[in-house]
């Protein structure tokens, strides 16, 4: 018999939730978020009396610690982002102060364990984003990149986990998974529908939008909508609301 070692397995289960009123906002890049935006899409859910809250990736920019070239490298210290987001996260908790919320780690919050990868490898391990951040200390349940959320049968990504976009990427991303997907990162909502295979199974995808400022110093033209989501469940069927807000008002 060949002997062989086992192959590394890197694959994450799901995170499994089981919402009735869920708050889905994503891609508020502080500190580039639009305040008026922010304000409106948590209005909105308190409104409709969510019961968990997902802050589906990016709420984070790590702009200092990115490979990118750095437009504004006075404009502020990477310990003014922590502060700010800190800040953020404590006072996310007082305003929903008995709801779940959860943090899902998008490709921006990446940027914290390649840096650490990459110039400080020996304090692998021994930091992290979610402690700097104080997540756990706020009563917020941390989802990994990477890793995947089901809510009944919808599923959940920050958009990072699928190769590609395009100018459709709702289209492209139910092309590709064949299944219900709810994503963020490309801050541009969209949905669209189908039909699986010979089932007839109706499918759909959703892309929403962020929470952003929409015109940065480095792509100041773009097709980019501020824009959350809010879900509502029966059972394990669930209808979406992808809602976009203009002029800081949900339309």
């Amino acid at each position: 018999m060949i002997q062989i070692d086992e192959g590394l397995n890197e694959y994450k289960e799901q995170y499994v939730i089981s919402p009735k009123r869920l708050g889905v906002i994503s891609d508020i890049h502080m500190k580039f978020h639009h305040k008026g935006a922010v304000i409106t899409a948590l209005e909105y859910l308190n409104d409709k009396s969510i019961d968990t809250l997902l802050l589906n990736g990016d709420v984070i920019d790590n702009y200092k610690i990115s490979r990118h070239s750095k437009v504004k490298p006075k404009v502020r210290e990477y310990a003014d982002e922590i502060y700010a987001v800190r800040e953020f996260i404590s006072n996310l908790r007082k305003c929903f102060p008995t709801k779940k919320i959860i943090y899902k780690m998008g490709n921006h919050e990446d940027r914290f364990d390649l840096k650490i990868s990459e110039k400080l490898p020996e304090l692998e391990g021994l930091v992290s984003l979610a402690e700097l951040l104080k997540l756990r200390e706020n009563n917020i349940e941390v989802v990994e990149s990477k890793q995947s959320i089901k809510a009944g049968h919808l599923n959940i990504i920050h958009g990072h986990e699928v190769y590609g976009g395009g100018e459709h990427v709702a289209y492209n991303f139910l092309n590709k998974l064949k299944e219900n997907v709810l994503f963020s990162n490309f801050h541009r909502p969209q949905e669209v529908y189908g039909k699986l295979g010979f089932s007839r199974k109706s499918i759909g995808a959703w892309a929403t939008g962020c929470l952003c400022q929409l015109q940065p110093d480095y792509m100041p033209f773009n097709k980019w909508e501020h824009g959350f989501a809010f879900v509502e469940f029966d059972g394990n069927d669930f209808e979406v609301e992808n809602k976009k807000i203009i002029n800081n008002k949900v339309r």
